[in-house]
């Protein structure tokens, strides 16, 4: 499984990274970065990832901090934090900010327009995002407990985890 190892957060980021068989030079080809919404996983790209990488695209699937493979910590976890792992994530896989796509669902359509600005990547696609505003906050947080309470019972019972995209 690939990990990237976060040395300034001691911890490790899971991703997959996809790319056509007949892939163009890396600094050429085209990337899109794959951002999941809370309580969700990478792997809620894997249906579209194969057509989007026999198009053309390499595929950047991350799971963001306390996700699915990439572990709570207890370190981080909020919007920066993920913006910042995006960052390191195309810095180590050594990706073109200029030949780079972000697409972001839910909460990573709001991680998305500002990993743009800061990266300098060619665009942003936003898949329902949510937009930040007082009532928010409790729904955010009824959220959170209802996916930490699936995470203990998907932890007990494997049939319950998401199948993994290669």
């Amino acid at each position: 499984m690939p990990f990237l190892k976060l040395e300034d957060r001691d911890r490790q980021l899971y991703y997959t990274l996809t790319s056509p068989t007949a892939a163009a030079s890396s600094s050429k080809i085209k990337t899109i970065i794959l951002i999941h919404g809370l309580g969700s996983s990478s792997s809620y790209y894997a249906p579209v990832i194969p057509k989007l990488v026999d198009a053309g695209y390499r595929c950047l699937a991350l799971d963001s901090h306390g996700s699915a493979l990439t572990k709570l910590t207890g370190q981080g976890g909020d919007l920066e934090t993920i913006i910042q792992d995006i960052g390191a994530a195309v810095s180590a896989l050594k990706i073109s900010p200029s030949q780079t796509i972000i697409v972001g669902h839910s909460m990573g359509g709001i991680v998305a327009p500002e990993a743009t600005l800061r990266y300098q990547f060619a665009g942003s696609v936003l898949l329902g995002p949510v937009y930040p505003n007082e009532g928010l906050g409790k729904a955010m947080e009824d959220r959170i407990q209802k996916v930490q309470q699936s995470k203990q019972k998907q932890t007990r019972n494997p049939s319950l985890r998401s199948p993994k995209c290669d």
